[in-house]
């Protein structure tokens, strides 16, 4: 009959967390979470801070290369200088608040200095070659308390599903903060015990949580100047697509008005000489040899004004007579 080796006990066997010695209280349970709330915060914000700088920096108004005699759609035009304009008021209320996340950075890096505090690991070697890794200590104390936190928690053999979730836990080497925020996550989410790989899964979640989180390289005066030079860059590129689409808009209105005088002056001349001038311009299509003779109704002196209109649309000059009137005054036109 074989008989069965005792399990080798490789740690200290896990207490009940009604006999673990109380630590001093220098936080209250609650202020774990506002810590994350505002590391949570903080990161909104600064990747808030890059993208606005992303986006002014993205401002491009390809019109403003075009050749001048290119048409541009104006109403387009306008549309697509106002957006940029709202992205830089975005900006700008971003960089309204950054007095406040800097006292919230100073409150996150303060917290993290006691959550993730130095006594809480086992520290080898020195220099280059320190390692850090989470105390046992910390680590039993904290799978204690999460399976005590499950009031049916009643494991086939208790102390070595303890000892083996607090090797597993360990040799998984997590932060102190990863570690809290997980049996954090198991305690609100779980309705019974959780297994070995349930508790694991949680460490990595919450490890890639903390990605994101970590606050201490976010330099505030750094991110602030770079917006602050992103949105005068921003301000000048509008600027000057305002002025450029201000002259266009100038120039189409003007020409607009010369086109209406031109009509309104072409309309004024007398109908059998602008029938002459537009005989003109049509015979003026065909070549030489075969062009059509001039109309004899336009060589009788008596319809004089009728052949040099004729002749004016014929060698593709303008009308004789034709006066543009601007501003109540008259002008005639002359090649």
């Amino acid at each position: 009959m074989s008989k069965t080796v005792p399990l080798k006990n490789s740690t200290a066997a896990v207490k009940s967390a009604e006999r673990l010695p109380a630590p001093p209280t220098q936080r209250e349970y609650g202020d774990f979470d506002a810590f994350v709330e505002n590391a949570d915060k903080l990161t909104t914000f600064f990747n808030r801070s890059y993208e606005d700088e992303s986006n002014l920096n993205g401002i491009k108004f390809e019109w403003l290369e075009w050749p001048e005699g290119r048409p541009l759609d104006l109403k387009n035009a306008k549309a697509g200088i106002v957006r940029p304009k709202t992205k830089v008021q975005l900006a700008r209320y971003t960089l309204r608040d950054f007095p406040q996340a800097r006292k919230r950075l100073a409150e996150y890096k303060r917290d993290e200095k006691w959550y993730d505090r130095k006594e809480l690991y086992e520290i080898k070697g020195k220099g280059k070659r320190e390692k850090w890794t989470l105390s046992r200590r910390v680590v039993s104390e904290q799978i204690a308390l999460l399976l005590a936190s499950f009031q049916n928690s009643r494991p086939g053999t208790p102390k070595v599903f303890a000892r083996m979730l607090t090797e597993e836990v360990y040799a998984n080497n997590p932060n102190a903060i990863v570690l809290e925020s997980a049996c954090r996550r198991v305690r609100r989410e779980k309705d019974f015990p959780p297994s070995i790989a349930e508790v694991l899964k949680a460490i990595k979640e919450e490890d890639s949580a903390w990605c994101d989180r970590w606050c201490d390289e976010y330099d505030p005066d750094k991110y602030r100047q770079d917006l602050e030079q992103a949105i005068a860059k921003a301000e000048a590129k509008i600027a000057l697509a305002e002025a450029k689409l201000a002259e266009r808009e100038a120039k189409e209105q003007a020409a607009e008005a010369k086109c209406k005088a031109y009509r309104e002056a072409y309309d004024r001349i007398p109908v059998n000489e602008r029938r002459a001038f537009e005989d003109g311009q049509r015979h003026r299509r065909f070549r030489e040899m075969d062009r059509p003779e001039i109309p004899e109704e336009y060589c009788d002196e008596s319809h004089l004004r009728e052949f040099h209109a004729y002749h004016a649309g014929l060698a593709g000059e303008e009308i004789p007579g034709l006066e543009l009137k601007t501003n109540g005054a008259a002008s005639e036109v002359r090649e």
